[in-house]
This record gives structure tokens, C-alpha cells and sequence, in this order.
């Protein structure tokens, strides 16, 4: 692979991409210009739909279909948008799942789910990226964690240790990386009505209810959920920042 490019148009990897936070954030990248990879494992239908959203918005967007927790089909990605582009200036990690039960009752398949996809496909994937970020001298990680791994949750023991990992990951590789120019910084969702809360995501034996949304509401100092629009534009705005790595944002009015 050879990585050059003199063009200006940044190139932004989300995965997950193809709904929910990675959607909003990666038709964000394309709106302010980036040529953005939608990534995705299984909802090729809704991938089409995020890259012709952005494409017929006027940005320049393509899908791709990997298995995050999979190094192997992580390096193709990576490849194939190098053979591309060029180059990749930005990877926001926002692949996850959710296999929630109480911890008793949880068996040990969906707790190596969701550790393999949140945490280990995290890891992948910034193991893929960083030797082009070398080459180029520059590049920004973001890590979508959860104000769950921070707080934990009511029967998401898997979820909260898999987000709460990320942290840790994400302060290490920042020491690391940081004398490459490579920043790396992660964030923290709030209550999110996405199709993950909503528990959509197959297996879920913990719904997500009326009650749990207003409790969650009652949480905030704004009696509010998270709002897409605002975390999607808080994390081009963070792509943008030279001197920001190894830090934690709260994008909730929770106090943690």
C-alpha cells in the first residue's frame, strides 16, 4: 500500500456506521466534506441507504462490510480504502452490540459477543489504521465508549466492561501514538433513543421500556436524552483538534 495524497478532502472510517450514532456521525463527516466508509456487518440494505443520503447530500461516501471483531477483514477495509483514497485521517469506532441479561443468567457466548465486537474490534481497528497514521504523520481515533462504562448498568455487565475497557485503550494508545501526531481521544454517549436502546439489536432479553426513558430523563440536570445532532457535530469538531488526546468527553447532562 502506498500511502500519498495532496488532496485536502479528509477520509473518515466509521464503522457501525449503518444506523443509529455511527449513521448520524458519519453523514456528518460527509456533510462538512469528508469522504466517509460506512461500515457494516449485517444491515447492507440500511448501508445503502447512509451512503445515498450523504452522496445525493453532495458528499462522497462508500460501504463497506467487515466484521470489526475479525482482524483479517479489518485489514482489508483498511487496504481497500488506502487503494482508494490514499489515505485515512479518521477512524471513529462506534461498532457495538448489546447482549443484555442479568449477570447471573448470562451465558458465556454473549458475554464473548459483545466483548469481541465493543472491545477487541476496537483494538482491531486501530491496530489496522495506525501504520498509515505513522506514515502520514497525523491522524485522529475516536472511541465511542458509554457513560454505561463509567456508571455500569442494570444487566449490561458485559456492555459496561466492554465500554469501560475502551477507556483504558483509549489512554494508552493515546501515550503511545501521541509522539506520531495521532490523536486519540473517546467519548461518552448518553441516552441515546437509537435502535440499540431501543433493543432491536436480536437476543436482547432486557427492554428497553417507558419508565427506563424517564428515568433516564430524571438523571439529567436538563431532564433530557442525548441528542444526535449535537454528539455527531461535537466529534468532527474533536477530528479537528491538534492538541486534544487522551481524553474522556461526557456528551450527557448525567453527572458522573
Amino acid at each position: 500500500m502506498k500511502v500519498s495524497s495532496k488532496d485536502n478532502k479528509k477520509v473518515a472510517i466509521v464503522t457501525g456506521a449503518s444506523r443509529g450514532i455511527g449513521k448520524a456521525i458519519a453523514f456528518r463527516f460527509g456533510e462538512k466534506g469528508a469522504r466517509v466508509v460506512v461500515n457494516y456487518k449485517n444491515s447492507f440494505r440500511e448501508a445503502d441507504e447512509v451512503v445515498a443520503e450523504i452522496n445525493n447530500s453532495g458528499g462522497e461516501a462508500v460501504k463497506y462490510c467487515a466484521d470489526v471483531s475479525e482482524y483479517l477483514q479489518v485489514q482489508k477495509m483498511v487496504e481497500y480504502v488506502v487503494e482508494k483514497w490514499k489515505k485515512i485521517d479518521i477512524l471513529i469506532n462506534n461498532a457495538g452490540i448489546v447482549k443484555d441479561s442479568l449477570l447471573i443468567k448470562m451465558n458465556l457466548d454473549n458475554w464473548d459477543e459483545v466483548i469481541n465486537t465493543n472491545l477487541t474490534g476496537t483494538f482491531n481497528c486501530i491496530k489496522a489504521v495506525t501504520p498509515i497514521m505513522i506514515l502520514q504523520k497525523s491522524g485522529y481515533i475516536i472511541n465511542i465508549s458509554s457513560i454505561c462504562g463509567v456508571r455500569g448498568n442494570f444487566g449490561q455487565t458485559n456492555y459496561s466492561a466492554s465500554k469501560s475497557a475502551i477507556l483504558g485503550l483509549t489512554k494508552s494508545a493515546a501515550r503511545e501514538l501521541g509522539k506520531f501526531h495521532i490523536n486519540v481521544n473517546a467519548i461518552l454517549p448518553g441516552f441515546n433513543l437509537t435502535a440499540m436502546s431501543k433493543s432491536e439489536t436480536e437476543g436482547n432479553s432486557v427492554a428497553i421500556s417507558k419508565k427506563m426513558i424517564e428515568r433516564a430523563k430524571a438523571e439529567s440536570v436538563l431532564n433530557t436524552l442525548g441528542n444526535l445532532d449535537e454528539l455527531s457535530e461535537f466529534v468532527v469538531f474533536l477530528a479537528s483538534l491538534k492538541s486534544v488526546s487522551g481524553q474522556v468527553f461526557n456528551i450527557d447532562s448525567r453527572i458522573i
